[in-house]
């Protein structure tokens, strides 16, 4: 029996199934559907382009189904992983045939059982639902939980009852107060242990079910929909947030360049010291910083000979239009940008002579490279 010759095991209950909860194009309406979905993806590529399942997992045509992704997460977990198992063997069939169980028996409910030749829910007790249990490979276990809410029974045991598989007398049912219920159990991949069947409550007409799951599903995509609007706006704001920051970055960095290209000797210490602090991008500018904060170093010593007042003037002089250099480079390549353009990130770097022009001074001003170093250490290391 196969589905490739059109007769699989649950041929009928297949493209009824497969109509009901896949649409033309896009996801299947629920979790159950889109696994019905992704297996038949799985299954025709086998059959018609020889892919195998881990072919169409390495060219992302399908999840990994054991790795817990939608559809195969949650609740859902254990049978990605049996579709897994069952795939990776070459079972495709079986595969199929599992996850046509999983829909038809959500559907089912403790009072009426899906049955895959007629495509319709029928009385679990009637002759159609007795073979409807056959054809879904359904045990039946009758199971007695007794004492529920007795006294005599322990306190953690009271409110389910102790259950008791057994068969019991009538005598000793109504004896221990016994409600007799039927459980049903399904084999389970590795074929050594049969895995209980739960079954819901809900005993709607099968019509009703499924407009209930294509109705969740509209919900569900529209609330998917204003998610992504709600996506859309934070993503617009965060844009017109970083626009501003550029803008202004670039305006700051702009503006402090400018000053340097036309700073005086004659300028205050006091306005020295807030150039330091203008927010810039000090970690490409760290030559400038050093000859700044060297410059703050001589406008405040205290001078008593006219042998240091001189040097200092000399000094101030050298690192004044060194900075002017520096600003006048600068400035002439931000000149070609516009407010709101983003600044590449090597924008304010100086070139290898410049630098090299600007160490060199220094070391002259501070006696050693290892003097240069220090200060380095001391103000501009990150």
């Amino acid at each position: 029996m196969s589905y490739l010759n059109n007769d699989g095991k649950y041929e009928k209950a297949y493209h009824y199934l497969f109509k009901k909860l896949v649409p033309s194009s896009g996801v299947a309406y629920n979790n159950l559907g889109e696994a019905l979905r992704l297996v038949s993806k799985v299954y025709y590529r086998k059959n018609n382009d020889g892919d195998s399942y881990h072919d169409c997992i390495e060219d992302g045509i399908v999840p990994d189904f054991s790795e817990n992704h939608y559809p195969f997460d949650k609740e859902y977990k254990s049978l990605g992983r049996e579709l897994d198992t069952l795939l990776s063997s070459g079972k495709y069939d079986d595969a199929l045939n599992l996850v046509l169980l999983h829909i038809m028996l959500s559907l089912s409910s403790t009072s009426n059982i899906y049955n895959p030749e007629m495509n319709r829910l029928v009385s679990i007790h009637s002759p159609a639902g007795k073979r409807a249990l056959i054809l879904l490979d359904l045990n039946s276990v009758f199971v007695n939980y007794c004492g529920k809410n007795e006294a005599w029974l322990p306190e953690t045991l009271r409110k389910e009852g102790v259950k008791i598989s057994k068969a019991l007398s009538y005598g000793t049912k109504k004896e221990l107060k016994c409600d007799t219920v039927t459980e049903f159990y399904k084999a389970s991949t590795d074929e050594k242990n049969s895995v209980r069947v739960a079954l819901s409550e809900d005993n709607a007409i099968l019509s009703k079910k499924f407009s209930k799951i294509q109705s969740d599903h509209k919900k569900s995509v529209k609330e998917h929909e204003k998610k992504m609007r709600e996506r859309e706006k934070r993503y617009e704001l965060i844009k017109k947030k970083q626009l501003r920051k550029k803008i202004k970055d670039l305006s700051t960095t702009k503006n402090f360049f400018h000053i340097l290209k036309d700073m005086t000797p004659s300028k205050r210490v006091d306005f020295i010291k807030n150039l330091l602090k203008v927010d810039i991008d000090w970690r490409k500018n760290t030559l400038v910083k050093m000859l700044l904060i060297t410059l703050v170093d001589y406008k405040e010593r205290k001078i008593t000979t006219k042998s240091q007042r001189e040097n200092r003037v000399k000094v101030i002089d050298e690192i004044v239009k060194s900075l002017n250099e520096v600003g006048a480079h600068v400035s002439k390549t931000l000149s070609k940008y516009d407010d709101g353009e983003h600044m590449y990130s090597d924008v304010t770097y100086l070139d290898d002579t410049l630098e090299t022009k600007l160490d060199e001074l220094l070391i002259k001003i501070l006696g050693s490279s290892e003097a240069v170093d220090k200060l380095y250490i001391s103000c501009c290391r990150y």
